[in-house]
Protein backbone atom coordinates (compact mmCIF):
# COMPACT_ATOMS: atom_id res chain seq x y z
CA UNK A 1 0.00 0.00 0.00
CA UNK A 2 1.19 3.16 -0.84
CA UNK A 3 1.45 6.77 1.08
CA UNK A 4 -1.37 7.93 -0.90
CA UNK A 5 -3.92 4.80 -0.24
CA UNK A 6 -2.57 5.41 3.55
CA UNK A 7 -3.73 8.98 3.50
CA UNK A 8 -7.31 7.68 2.06
CA UNK A 9 -7.94 4.89 4.92
CA UNK A 10 -7.13 7.10 7.24
CA UNK A 11 -9.73 9.91 6.12
CA UNK A 12 -12.29 6.32 6.15
CA UNK A 13 -11.34 5.41 8.85
CA UNK A 14 -11.85 8.88 10.68
CA UNK A 15 -15.06 9.57 9.46
CA UNK A 16 -16.39 5.96 10.43
CA UNK A 17 -15.39 7.10 14.05
CA UNK A 18 -17.26 10.00 14.01
CA UNK A 19 -20.45 8.24 12.78
CA UNK A 20 -20.18 5.84 15.90
CA UNK A 21 -19.55 8.79 18.10
CA UNK A 22 -23.17 9.68 17.17
CA UNK A 23 -21.58 13.20 14.74
CA UNK A 24 -23.15 13.01 11.13
CA UNK A 25 -19.67 14.28 9.69
CA UNK A 26 -19.47 16.16 6.26
CA UNK A 27 -17.94 13.50 3.30
CA UNK A 28 -15.77 15.60 2.32
CA UNK A 29 -11.86 15.75 3.21
CA UNK A 30 -11.96 19.90 4.00
CA UNK A 31 -15.59 19.74 5.89
CA UNK A 32 -14.42 16.18 8.24
CA UNK A 33 -11.41 18.60 9.00
CA UNK A 34 -13.21 21.64 9.44
CA UNK A 35 -15.77 19.47 11.73
CA UNK A 36 -13.39 18.15 14.08
CA UNK A 37 -11.90 21.09 16.22
CA UNK A 38 -8.82 19.22 17.84
CA UNK A 39 -5.71 20.56 15.63
CA UNK A 40 -3.91 17.77 17.42
CA UNK A 41 -6.17 15.12 15.83
CA UNK A 42 -5.13 13.08 13.12
CA UNK A 43 -7.55 14.28 10.50
CA UNK A 44 -5.60 17.61 10.07
CA UNK A 45 -2.07 15.95 9.28
CA UNK A 46 -3.98 13.58 7.11
CA UNK A 47 -5.35 16.70 5.35
CA UNK A 48 -2.37 18.71 5.00
CA UNK A 49 -0.59 15.54 3.28
CA UNK A 50 -3.72 14.71 0.80
CA UNK A 51 -3.12 18.33 -0.51
CA UNK A 52 1.02 18.27 -0.26
CA UNK A 53 2.25 14.72 -0.93
CA UNK A 54 4.71 14.77 0.91
CA UNK A 55 8.44 13.52 -0.11
CA UNK A 56 10.24 13.55 2.93
CA UNK A 57 10.80 10.12 4.26
CA UNK A 58 10.71 12.05 7.66
CA UNK A 59 7.44 13.65 7.52
CA UNK A 60 5.63 10.35 6.77
CA UNK A 61 7.81 8.60 9.28
CA UNK A 62 6.20 10.73 11.12
CA UNK A 63 2.74 10.42 10.26
CA UNK A 64 3.38 6.90 10.29
CA UNK A 65 4.18 7.10 13.94
CA UNK A 66 0.88 9.58 14.39
CA UNK A 67 -1.43 6.96 12.64
CA UNK A 68 0.24 3.84 15.28
CA UNK A 69 -0.44 6.26 18.50
CA UNK A 70 -4.24 7.30 16.42
CA UNK A 71 -5.31 3.21 15.94
CA UNK A 72 -3.81 2.06 19.79
CA UNK A 73 -6.12 4.83 20.92
CA UNK A 74 -8.85 3.58 18.88
CA UNK A 75 -8.13 0.07 20.17
CA UNK A 76 -8.99 0.64 23.86
CA UNK A 77 -11.58 2.38 23.38
CA UNK A 78 -13.06 -0.08 21.38
CA UNK A 79 -11.94 -3.07 23.85
CA UNK A 80 -12.65 -0.80 26.79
Amino acid sequence: MGFSELVKCTFWLVEAEERVKGNNPPHSWKGLAKSIKDKKHIIHDTLRYRLNKPKDKRLREKYFLELKRYLAKLERTING
